[in-house]
C-alpha cells in the first residue's frame, strides 16, 4: 500500500506504520486527551476512527488531499463529541459504529448513521474490526497487522494517559481507577460492560491467540512491545477476576 506524501505529518497525523497506512492524532478534549487513527483504504482514501472534537481543520483538509475520508467511525455510544464538527466539514462522508451502539447514538441527535459492517467490506486485508463480546456500549475496535506487530486502537476499554486531571475531573478519574498510566477503569467496567465474563473472557483468548504489540488508546499516549499482552491482561483480571 502506496504511503502518503510527508504532507500528512505536518498536519499533525503520525505514523504509526506507513506501509501499514496507519496513522494517529492526539487531541484535546476538556482535560483529557483523546486520539484519532487513520487507516490507508486500499483504493484510496482514509477511513478516521474516533474523530475527535479538538482535531484542526487542517487534519481534515490533509486527508482530502490524499484521497479524501471515506467513512467516520465511532468507537461506542459515548464517543461522538467531534461528529459533528466533522459533519459539517464533510457532509457526504458516512458516520458508522456497531449496531449495538447505534440506538443511542439516535437518541443523542446523531441521525443517518449506518452499521460498522458496511466498511468492512472495504477495509485493506491486513486490517479488520473486533467487536468484543459483552459490551453495551457497542465498543469496537480496529486491528491492523503491521511490520512490528498487531495494533489494537481501542476506544475505552484501556486508558494510558500519564497525569491525572485537574479539578473535579481529575477526583473523578482518580476515584474510578482510571488515570496515571495504563489503566482498566471502573467506568468501563460499570458503563460499558453488560457481561464482564464474557467481555473477559473474549479479551483472554484475543490476547492469547492472536497477541497485540502495539496499542492506540482513543485516552492516552499508545503501548508496545512484546510484554503488551501481559499488561493488557493484568489489567482485566485486576477488574473482572
Amino acid at each position: 500500500m502506496p504511503s502518503p506524501p510527508p504532507a500528512i505529518e505536518t498536519a499533525g497525523w503520525i505514523p504509526i506504520d506507513t506501509e501499514a497506512g496507519l496513522w494517529t492524532m492526539p487531541f484535546p478534549v476538556g482535560p483529557w486527551e483523546g486520539r484519532a487513527t487513520a487507516l490507508a483504504l486500499p483504493d484510496g482514501g482514509f477511513i478516521v476512527v474516533n474523530p475527535g472534537p479538538g482535531q484542526k481543520v487542517a487534519a481534515t483538509r490533509v486527508l482530502g488531499e490524499h484521497g479524501g475520508v471515506r467513512a467516520l467511525v465511532l468507537m461506542n455510544h459515548f464517543h461522538h463529541l467531534g461528529l459533528r464538527r466533522w459533519r459539517a466539514r464533510l457532509p457526504d462522508v458516512p458516520v458508522v459504529a456497531s449496531d449495538r451502539a447505534l440506538p443511542r447514538l439516535a437518541k443523542q441527535g446523531h441521525y443517518e448513521l449506518d452499521s460498522v459492517s458496511g466498511v468492512e467490506e472495504i477495509l485493506p486485508e491486513h486490517a479488520c474490526f473486533l467487536h468484543p463480546a459483552g459490551t453495551r456500549s457497542g465498543e469496537i475496535w480496529l486491528r491492523v497487522e503491521t511490520e512490528r506487530g498487531v495494533a489494537w486502537a481501542v476506544g475505552d476499554a484501556f486508558f494510558n494517559v500519564s497525569y491525572n486531571p485537574p479539578g473535579f475531573y481529575g477526583f473523578v478519574a482518580r476515584l474510578t481507577g482510571t488515570t496515571p498510566g495504563p489503566r482498566f477503569g471502573l467506568v468501563f467496567k460499570y458503563l460499558h460492560l453488560s457481561d464482564r465474563a464474557a467481555y473477559r473472557d473474549w479479551v483472554m483468548e484475543q490476547l492469547t491467540q492472536d497477541p497485540p504489540r502495539i496499542l492506540v488508546p482513543a485516552h492516552g499516549d499508545l503501548m508496545e512491545g512484546d510484554d503488551l499482552p501481559d499488561r493488557l491482561s493484568a489489567l482485566v483480571r485486576g477488574r473482572l477476576g
